[in-house]
C-alpha cells in the first residue's frame, strides 16, 4: 500500500516531468525572449502549470470557454515578468476556473475515437497522450495522431475523428497550447493541447473533407458550384503557377457571394453558408514543399497575412484602430508556426500551412472581411511604436 507521503511524492514527480525548466525554442523563427528571466521567475511558472494541471479543467465553463492559465503565464515569462507578477495573476485567473474531473474511464487504443469531444474525458485523453509521448516523442505522436489520415475519416464511423480540425478549431486554442509546449520544451503543455484538441468539436464537420487530405484540392462538385457564380477579371489571376496568400484575399474582397449581411458572423456559420468558396479559394494558394526555403518562406506569408487581417482590417482613419476579438486569435496563434513546422514532416508542415490559411480566412469572412486598406493605414500610423 503506498503511503500519502510517497504518492505526494510520486506525484510531484511527475509534475516535475511535465513541466520541467523552460528550454530554448526549436526554430530561430520562434519568437525571442525578453531579458529578466531569474530563478524566482521560474520556479514560480513552474508552480502555476503544476498547479493548474492538477486542479483545474481545461474549459472554466460547459460552453467550452478556455481556460488560458498557462497561456499568460508563458507569455509573462517569456516577457520577462518576476515571479511575483505570474503567481499574482495565476490567483487572479483562479478565480473563474472549474475543478478538474476524473475520467469515467481510461482512455486507450482500442476506445480513442469513442470519446472525442467528451469533455468528462478531458484527464483520460492528458494520461493517454503522456504515455504515448513518453513512448514515442511528441513530433511522432503529432504525426500518428493529428496528421494522420486514419484520424481525420474512417469508413463506417458514424462521427469521423478530425482530429486536425480539432486542432485549429475554436479559434486555434489547441494549437496555441501545443505550441506553448514545443516553443518551451514543456511535455506537460503539449499533452494539455493534444487533450484540447481530442475533446474540442470541429468548427463544422468536414472542415478539412477528404480531398485536404489527399492532395486533391476540391471535388468537381464543388469547383462547379464556385465557378458558376464567379467571376473574376485577368487581372485578378495573378501569376501563372505562383499565389501568395494575399493574391487569394485580393480575389476574395471582389466576390460579393461571400458577404455575411450587416452582422457578424462566427466561424460555424461562415463553414455551413459559403465553406465551399472559402476552401476552394484557399486552395489556390500555392506551396511546394520540396523546395528550399519555400516552408518557411509560406509560413512568414501567413503570419503576415495574420498580422495585415488584424492591424489594417481594425484601422479606420477617423476611429482609429478597434481590436477585435476573434481576429487577435490568428495573430496569437501565428507566433506558434515556427515551432510547431519544426517538429512537423514535409506532408504534415503543408497541411497545417493550408489548414491554418483556410481558418483564417474562414474567420477574416466571418468578421465581415474588413477592408484592407494598407496605404492609409501606413499613411495614417506612426511608424514608432
Amino acid at each position: 500500500m503506498v503511503s500519502n507521503n510517497n504518492r505526494s511524492v510520486i506525484d510531484e514527480r511527475y509534475l516535475d516531468s511535465l513541466f520541467p525548466v523552460p528550454t530554448l525554442p526549436p526554430s530561430s523563427l520562434s519568437p525571442q525572449r525578453f531579458p529578466g528571466t531569474s530563478v524566482g521567475s521560474v520556479a514560480a511558472l513552474r508552480d502555476v502549470l503544476k498547479e493548474n494541471h492538477k486542479r483545474w479543467h481545461i474549459f472554466v465553463n460547459r460552453r467550452k470557454f478556455h481556460n488560458h492559465i498557462n497561456h499568460r503565464a508563458l507569455a509573462l515569462y517569456a516577457l520577462g515578468a518576476s515571479g511575483t507578477s505570474i503567481r499574482k495573476f495565476y490567483d487572479l485567473d483562479c478565480k473563474k476556473q472549474r475543478p478538474t474531473i476524473d475520467t469515467p474511464e481510461a482512455i486507450t487504443a482500442a476506445n480513442f475515437v469513442d470519446h472525442l469531444g467528451d469533455e468528462k474525458y478531458y484527464k483520460g485523453y492528458a494520461a493517454f497522450f503522456n504515455e504515448e509521448i513518453d513512448a514515442k516523442g511528441a513530433p511522432r505522436v503529432l504525426e500518428e495522431y493529428v496528421f494522420a489520415d486514419k484520424f481525420q475519416y474512417q469508413e463506417g464511423a458514424p462521427n469521423h475523428p478530425e482530429l486536425l480540425a480539432r486542432l485549429t478549431s475554436d479559434v486555434m486554442h489547441s494549437m496555441i497550447h501545443v505550441g506553448y509546449g514545443l516553443e518551451f520544451g514543456l511535455k506537460g503543455m503539449i499533452v494539455e493541447g493534444l487533450a484540447l484538441c481530442a475533446v474540442e468539436d470541429p468548427s463544422v464537420k468536414g472542415f478539412y473533407p477528404p480531398s485536404f487530405f489527399s492532395g486533391e484540392q476540391g471535388n468537381l462538385e464543388e469547383t462547379t458550384q464556385l465557378l458558376s457564380s464567379l467571376k473574376l477579371d485577368n487581372k485578378s489571376l495573378g501569376r501563372a503557377g505562383s499565389t501568395h496568400a494575399f493574391d487569394v484575399i485580393a480575389r476574395m474582397l471582389k466576390d460579393d457571394h461571400l458577404k455575411v449581411g450587416g452582422v457578424r458572423s462566427s466561424a460555424q456559420v461562415v463553414i455551413r453558408t459559403h465553406g465551399v468558396r472559402v476552401r476552394q479559394y484557399a486552395a489556390q494558394w500555392t506551396i511546394d514543399t520540396s523546395k528550399p526555403g519555400e516552408v518557411e518562406r509560406k509560413m512568414e506569408e501567413l503570419i503576415w497575412t495574420a498580422s495585415v487581417i488584424y492591424a489594417v482590417g481594425g484601422y479606420d482613419e477617423e476611429k482609429g484602430f478597434a481590436a477585435e476579438f476573434f481576429l487577435m486569435h490568428i495573430v496569437t496563434s501565428s507566433l506558434f508556426l515556427p515551432s510547431v513546422i519544426a517538429n512537423l514532416s514535409p506532408r504534415s508542415q503543408e497541411l497545417l500551412l493550408r489548414a491554418y490559411l483556410q481558418t483564417i480566412l474562414t474567420w477574416w469572412v466571418a468578421r465581415g472581411r474588413p477592408a484592407l486598406n494598407i496605404k492609409s493605414f501606413m499613411t495614417s500610423t506612426p511608424t514608432e511604436p
